[in-house]
């Protein structure tokens, strides 16, 4: 990967190591001044400049009021590249404000060159896209990047994600192995990546032991969770079944509407098999009603009660779905389509089956740009009924368990799951194929893609909510 590719990361990866903390003395200005500064959300320069005007001066010699001053505004100004201020994820500021950023940061650095401006300005630049620059001040304050957590947490992310894994390593393992800053966001996946890239065979903050072993272990894990019950099986048909797991809230906000979707889109087919965790009577009374309101689209439920074995139940239902999958493609012996359930099936089936080829038994969705943890997606995963796919499946399903048992689940564990076992096994193989996960995953919504997602932002997409209302309005 090269710098180009890393800049067009999410912008998640930049604003996650971007939250300047440490301020040098900033005299008689109050704490809640830089607690408003350094909000994402805040980007209206003029408030900032009507907020100062209600405040005594710094106190602070000239020079460095005029410093934490200008950084102030600066920080304002770098805020607009923030994720949670821009619809799209890798949102670029117009070359001019980069640029007027950048010589800020400069200004402020002649002025008062302090180690606490130094990590406000590398973070600040690692926030709008200026990974050269981060790289050049890592190679010129080498002290100052040993001293602050949050620079040895960038300079290792931005070497890992270029390859470079020994030298991300140098970064990263005083930090993982202190026992406070290993909980960094994101530092216990980018050591993992660097050391299973290196031959290694993490152990934290997810074990790789299970790809070792076979699979003979999976159904003593699986008999750890709560059982699975089959409420409503699906009639035997040769068609794909899509298979969507969810609790009883994204049942009613988002399944439903995918299975309008899927009767619009694609009815005679697909089947649907939702598996629920802890379902309520209301929920099953709703999908015989589904049943009677799209007619040729068969839908199957399965369920399971009771309390998950995580403390993080939405970290459970998005990671213990592909054990259910296993179990559901053992039981149904066809080809499933495992899909979120936050999604519209917008494309024609037929013709991504042709898009994909004949040889295709399994199907994986790769991102443009993304780290280890991200490099298949969980969204959207087709499987044949055969070997290698159930190999798959199992494998998947065994690393998830696994660490489930060991007490170790992070919000990425599927996806680590999916891309470990592709960088493992899935090399140089024709019945493996990997599809732009803009065509599968499409979450600008456009009209040639086959399926329509959405992320953390469940509204406000136009083109996905004008077509949830209409389903709403056919359907509902």
């Amino acid at each position: 990967m090269n710098i180009e590719t890393v800049k067009s990361l999410h912008q998640y990866y930049r604003d996650t190591f971007s939250r300047p903390v440490d301020f040098p003395d900033i005299g008689q200005l109050p704490a809640e001044l830089i607690e408003w500064v350094t909000d994402q959300r805040n980007t209206d320069v003029a408030q900032l400049a009507e907020y100062l005007q209600t405040l005594p001066g710094s106190g602070l010699p000239d020079e460095q009021d005029l410093a934490l001053r200008l950084m102030l505004f600066t920080i304002v100004q770098a805020n607009l590249a923030s994720d949670i201020n821009n619809r799209y994820p890798d949102y670029t500021l117009p070359e001019g404000v980069a640029a007027g950023i950048k010589r800020s940061l400069g200004r402020v650095l002649e002025l008062h060159p302090t180690g606490d401006y130094i990590a406000i300005c590398v973070q600040l630049l690692y926030r709008i896209k200026e990974v050269d620059e981060v790289l050049f001040m890592a190679e010129s304050y080498p002290d100052t990047f040993a001293h602050y957590p949050v620079l040895q947490a960038i300079a290792g992310f931005i070497n890992m994600m270029l390859g470079r894994y020994e030298k991300a390593l140098a970064y990263l393992q005083p930090l993982a192995e202190h026992p406070t800053q290993r909980n960094f966001p994101l530092i216990g996946l980018a050591y993992m990546t660097c050391q299973h890239h290196l031959g290694q065979v993490p152990q934290w903050p997810l074990s790789f032991d299970s790809f070792a072993a076979d699979t003979s272990d999976l159904p003593r894990l699986i008999g750890m969770l709560p059982s699975m019950e089959i409420i409503h099986p699906l009639p035997a048909s040769g068609r794909t079944v899509v298979f969507v797991a969810c609790d009883s809230v994204y049942f009613r906000e988002h399944a439903r509407h995918l299975a309008y979707s899927i009767h619009a889109s694609n009815v005679g087919e697909l089947d649907l098999h939702l598996h629920l965790y802890s379902p309520t009577p209301a929920d099953l009374d709703e999908i015989a009603s589904l049943r009677q309101r799209l007619p040729g689209l068969a839908i199957g439920v399965s369920a399971e009660y009771g309390p998950v074995p995580l403390n993080h139940a939405p970290s459970y239902y998005a990671t213990a779905r592909f054990a259910r999958a296993w179990q559901i493609m053992q039981r149904y012996q066809r080809a499933l389509c495992l899909m979120d359930a936050d999604a519209l099936l917008n494309g024609d089936w037929e013709r991504f089956i042709v898009q994909v080829g004949p040889q295709a038994e399994l199907v994986l969705a790769r991102p443009h740009a993304a780290p280890f943890w991200e490099q298949v997606l969980a969204g959207f995963v087709y499987c044949q009924p055969t070997l290698l796919a159930e190999h798959f499946l199992a494998k998947v399903s065994q690393f998830i368990l696994r660490n489930f048992e060991l007490g170790q689940a992070v919000w990425f564990t599927d996806q680590v799951a999916l891309s470990a076992w592709d960088s493992l096994f899935g090399a140089d193989n024709p019945a493996i194929v990997h599809i732009d996960a803009r065509e599968v995953i499409d979450l600008q919504h456009t009209p040639a893609s086959l399926c329509w997602m959405v992320t953390t932002r469940k509204t406000g997409n136009r083109a996905y909510d004008e077509a949830r209302a209409r389903l709403t309005q056919r359907y509902a």
